[in-house]
């Protein structure tokens, strides 16, 4: 597997090429595109700065709390997302011909960030599109936390919900979601 600093050496590799550079990779390249995800980068957990000082956000000090790979359940778009419900979400999406993005890395002003599930950009707006899982005391923490940072950060943005709790009503519940903004 790679490190943290993968990317930061890959792309030193690839940048002082002056000719031809031929990359091999055994087995899946699927490391290598969570590798050179934004909040991976081991540059960002520097605290350094020659003008203003800005310390690292804290959400990426404790990035294993909330970031781990897990993907393991293909959609019909071919992305790997984390749980089945979040398929029965990308595949609706999909058949309903409309694009989005999982887990796009969405950075405040403040450095702060999150990963939504869904990004979907349609009629001239930004929806983000949660689905929250288990909901035990810590996961609704984590949950009303994140409302408010999409509150404070992106109030322009439509936020759509669905969670395990409608385990069984999920897919009417995403539908009528979809039929109701994207129609």
């Amino acid at each position: 597997t790679l490190k943290s600093q993968a990317m930061e050496l890959v792309y030193t590799a690839l940048t002082r090429a002056s000719k031809h550079c031929t990359v091999y990779v055994q087995g899946s390249v699927q490391t290598l595109i969570n590798a050179m995800r934004p909040e991976q980068s081991a540059l960002k957990l520097i605290n350094s700065s020659l003008f203003v000082f800005q310390p690292v956000p804290e959400q990426l000090l404790k990035r294993e709390e909330w970031y781990k790979a897990g993907k393991v359940h293909s959609t019909l778009t071919t992305d790997m997302v984390r749980s089945k419900s979040e398929v029965i979400i990308a595949n609706l999406l999909h058949s309903k011909g409309i694009d989005f993005t999982y887990e796009q890395t969405l950075l405040a002003e403040d450095g702060s960030m999150m990963l939504p599930d869904f990004t979907i950009k349609a009629r001239g707006e930004t929806f983000i599109w949660e689905h929250w899982g288990m909901l035990s005391d810590k996961y609704k923490k984590r949950m009303e936390e994140k409302k408010a940072w999409y509150q404070k950060h992106f109030p322009h943005y439509v936020l759509l919900e669905t969670s395990e709790y409608d385990y069984q009503q999920l897919t009417n519940q995403a539908e009528k979601l979809i039929n109701t903004n994207f129609n």
